[in-house]
């Protein structure tokens, strides 16, 4: 396999936040994007970076873009005159697209290496949306990976792959362990993250899933979900909100957080707004 897309959407109704936007996300995502005077113009529509279901009718009318057939077919649920999916990679959209007001996405610039790919990502869409428009993406941030020059030691703030490993129980899902031993692999290699390396750290770690299973409550079918990764040449990047920031600056937007509390790990998903 090069990439795990094609077979991610079988193991999509597996997911649960963080991995998904929970119902106070899409409504923060709803609130942020009607504050855009662009976005209240009947005849522009609202860009949504991938085919993510909870965020379908978060606007109207909305075109979804996702480069993967796969994920189209399984995931949308839309298809028509206001609703619609194009198949189309997001550093290819042009104006044929149709007249945008403002673009959404859940997790869109970490499914992407840092940091060019998202500069690229989103100097195409400051060239699609009015000035009086803008984005609103949630993102998945790690802690900087601080070193105290002392003690030659990670600061506390920043997780390290062996800290996450030992204290899975800590995680109320395997999909929160998930994200925070990719986070701490970040923070030993640098933003970027090969997926396959995520499923090889969890693999040598855990050989005993029943065992994994047993100690923390979490179903051996949600852990099974990371097999998808096993095989995939794709990237998965978890910046710090200094670099979303750094990202945001160079593709020419003035960006800010907007934290939206209430479910696992939503201190590390903040919402980046874009204008």
């Amino acid at each position: 396999m090069t990439s795990h897309w094609e077979a991610y959407h079988a193991r999509w109704s597996r997911l649960r936040p963080p991995l998904r936007p929970a119902p106070e996300v899409v409504a923060a995502l709803s609130e942020e994007l009607a504050a855009f005077p662009a976005a209240r113009e009947p005849e522009r529509a609202c860009l949504l970076l991938g085919v993510t279901p909870e965020l379908a009718t978060i606007h109207t009318p909305l075109v979804a873009v996702d480069r993967n057939h796969a994920m189209i077919d399984a995931l949308w649920i839309g298809n028509d005159a206001e609703r619609r999916a194009v198949r189309a990679d997001w550093t290819e959209l042009d104006p044929s697209i149709g007249p945008l007001g403002c673009a959404v996405g859940d997790g869109s610039l970490n499914v992407m290496a840092s940091p060019h790919p998202q500069i690229q990502v989103l100097k195409r869409l400051r060239e699609l949306i009015p000035k009086h428009g803008g984005v609103v993406l949630r993102c998945f941030v790690r802690s900087p990976a601080e070193i105290d020059g002392a003690m030659n030691a990670v600061t506390p703030n920043a997780e390290t792959p062996e800290q996450v490993c030992d204290t899975p129980e800590l995680s109320a899902s395997f999909h929160g362990f998930k994200w925070r031993l990719a986070m701490a692999l970040c923070n030993e290699r640098g933003s970027t993250l090969q997926v396959a390396a995520l499923w090889g750290k969890f693999h040598r770690t855990f050989p005993d899933r029943a065992a994994l299973a047993e100690r923390t409550g979490w179903s051996l079918e949600d852990i099974q979900t990371i097999d998808v990764y096993a095989d995939s040449r794709e990237t998965y990047s978890f910046p710090s909100r200094d670099d979303f920031v750094e990202v945001a600056t160079n593709a020419g937007w003035a960006s800010r957080f907007r934290d939206v509390g209430g479910y696992e790990l939503a201190e590390r998903c903040p919402l980046l707004v874009l204008t």
